[in-house]
Parts: structure tokens; sequence; C-alpha cells
């Protein structure tokens, strides 16, 4: 349960251990997942991942100001192999997008999460982002998120696909380290 997990680097890298992966792509409020209503779902005998979403989204959705603020999705990691191979092909395409257009998860300087399928969406060919957005529909299978993060920045529906990115290139500048990002496997497998 911590902040900012909900991205493809993360879920890519916990795939080969992990069938379900359930995260949030912004900040949440320190309280975190919904325990009181979320413990006795996990001990069920009949588990409820969809369950444990809601009863997150629900507790955030309720509240008023700054403290109504939550992203959420829970992500199917069987298909992220081939996520990648189709993501390895889109990294190919030679196209130049604008950053600032893209959905981002964090509202201040470095913004470093930004919305995945947007960004891989505008790199792709037509023919591309037809099977991207169909293979994203199998892997994101719950996403939900309040009009607002911290009332800070707002969350664009229609670019939240519930699993965030970072994009080479735009915070060196800040001190991000990209050389550690190199190792990370989705990097090697998608963007080298």
């Amino acid at each position: 349960d911590a902040c900012y997990m909900a991205g493809i680097e993360v879920v890519y890298e916990l795939k080969d251990k992990i069938r379900y992966f359930i995260g949030s792509v912004t900040e949440l409020p320190a309280d975190g997942m919904d325990y009181i209503n979320n413990i006795p779902v996990f001990f069920s005998d009949n588990l409820d991942l969809t369950m444990c979403c809601e009863n997150t989204f629900n507790k955030y959705d309720k509240m008023y100001g700054s403290k109504r603020t939550c992203t959420i999705s829970l992500i199917d990691c069987s298909k992220l192999n081939e996520l990648a191979k189709l993501c390895n092909t889109i990294h190919k395409n030679d196209k130049n997008i604008n950053i600032s257009s893209i959905q981002r998860y964090k509202y201040n300087s470095p913004y470093l999460f930004y919305d995945f399928a947007q960004y891989t969406s505008l790199l792709s060919t037509e023919s591309q982002k037809e099977e991207l957005d169909l293979l994203l529909k199998e892997i994101v299978i719950y996403k939900k998120s309040t009009p607002y993060i911290f009332n800070q920045f707002q969350i664009n529906e229609v670019n939240y696909s519930g699993l965030s990115t970072y994009i080479m290139g735009t915070t060196q500048s800040n001190g991000v380290n990209e050389g550690y990002y190199k190792i990370l496997d989705w990097y090697n497998d998608v963007i080298k």
C-alpha cells in the first residue's frame, strides 16, 4: 500500500510473482487502502479484489475537499508479456509528441508519472492503438478516480487508464536517476 505504485514499470517487475495487483497512480491519503472493510474480504472464502478496490474508492469518494482524493486500479498481470511485446514495437515508431498534453499523476515538478495508455496511444499507429486498447481492457480490470487529487489537479476521466509510466528524458535535469531506470525489466524489454 504505497503511493504511485500502479506504474507499468512496477507491475511489470512483479508480473512473474503475482497474478493481480491493486495500486494507485497518484498519492493516496495517509490512511491508504480501506483496511477496516478489506481485511475481512482478504480472508473470505471468495476473495473479491474488485470489492477491495470499491471499498477503498468509496471511502475517499464520500469525503469532501482535498480529502476526496483517490485513484485505484486492479491489474491482471497475466497479459503483461503480451503488452510488452506490443509496446516494444510501438516505441520504435518515430513520433514527436507534446508531453505537456498527457495526463500526469503528480502535481508538482518533477512530474515523473504520466498516463500509460494516453502516452502509448500517441506513439501508436491506428492498428497498434486498437490492439493496445483491446489488450488494456483485459489487463486493467478495474479503475476509478475521484475528479481531483488533493484539489491540486484534475484527473481527466477520458485519459485515466489506471496505469502510469515514466517517460525517458522528461526529467533528467531535475536529478531523476535514469541510470537506475535502465536496469528495470520494462526498460530492457520495451524501450531499449
